[in-house]
């Protein structure tokens, strides 16, 4: 990210601004298709990629939670035993968001770290497969919190906020409109717009 001032022509900064918006509409989608925040996605990509993992597996498991939590829903009795082992009832899942119950099942399974009931279940609702494979990085998630964990990870500059991927949006929408980029961008923002690039190419490893 730090090269663009020594690269700051109209193809560099076209190109750069294309593969940070690129970055920041993957990070959205993924983050409608699972229902968690933009930062929880990246969050959990650099916790994933930390320890050996992709985000494939979390998103195996947050849309296997969401579909066994429906199915519990709709009366399958497994599936309520299951997420009752976790400390979960039908109305705590029904007035749950993906993200609030992925992190229930977290927060269950650090909190009952070596008991085999719970972790059996916590497997069963998440996925048999996913589930032994990530223990480690959901109790840690479970131990902090999906708000804790985006604060620090946005504080350290390794993910960009929800407001600034909405700025890109933002910013996409502007340069589709005019067709000018450096007119209609770098007249508006300056310098700061450089700074803006630069950060984010940090912060999504451009």
């Amino acid at each position: 990210g730090r090269s663009i001032k020594q690269a700051f022509s109209v193809a560099a900064v076209v190109a750069f601004t294309q593969k940070i918006m690129a970055a920041a509409d993957e990070t959205d989608n993924l983050s409608n298709r699972l229902g968690i925040s933009t930062e929880s996605v990246q969050s959990l990509n650099i916790v994933a990629k930390d320890a050996g993992l992709s985000m494939a597996d979390f998103e195996g498991a947050i849309l296997k939670a969401g579909k066994n939590a429906t199915d519990a829903v709709a009366g399958n009795t497994q599936m309520t035993e299951s997420f009752a082992k976790v400390g979960l009832s039908i109305s705590d899942i029904q007035s749950m968001s993906p993200q609030e119950l992925f992190e229930s099942i977290a927060k269950a399974m650090h909190e009952n770290k070596g008991n085999a009931e719970v972790l059996s279940a916590a497997f069963e609702i998440i996925g048999a497969k996913s589930g032994p494979k990530l223990q480690s990085v959901i109790e840690d998630l479970g131990a902090k919190g999906f708000a804790q964990l985006n604060k620090e990870m946005v504080e350290s500059g390794q993910i960009m906020s929800g407001d600034a991927i909405k700025n890109w949006d933002t910013l996409e929408q502007k340069i589709t409109e005019t067709g000018r980029v450096l007119q209609s961008v770098v007249g508006e923002y300056g310098s700061k717009f450089v700074t803006w690039l630069e950060d984010a190419g940090d912060a999504f490893g451009t």
